[in-house]
């Protein structure tokens, strides 16, 4: 697994909406909320992968004593690993973002 290709279409989206109402402390009312709501809708989609990732990693045994499926199971835990961090550093970045658009007028 990568970051969703979901999860960086919004991520672009939000970016572009943000760069359009620019600057934010003149952008109306109904266009802060919706980009108020776009990052809350972003961040529960990178909370979910997180979970997605997590769950992956968490629950994996190896069954089959062979060593070459050993070898693909710590690889899939290994790269599961790096998704969750990936994703643990944008869902920090997008919670800021989220909290600076909520503390607009």
């Amino acid at each position: 697994m990568t970051i969703a290709p979901a999860i960086t279409t919004a991520l672009t989206s939000l970016e572009n909406q943000v760069a359009a109402a620019s600057p934010l402390a003149q952008a109306s009312a109904p266009t802060i909320l919706a980009l108020q709501l776009n990052a809350q809708a972003l961040t529960g989609k990178i909370e979910q992968a997180q979970y997605d990732a997590a769950g992956q990693l968490d629950t994996w045994t190896d069954t089959s004593q062979a060593p070459e499926m050993m070898i693909q199971g710590v690889v899939n835990a290994y790269n599961s690993a790096n998704d969750e961090s990936s994703l643990a550093e944008l869902r920090g970045i997008v919670g800021r973002v989220t909290s600076n658009l909520d503390q607009l007028p």
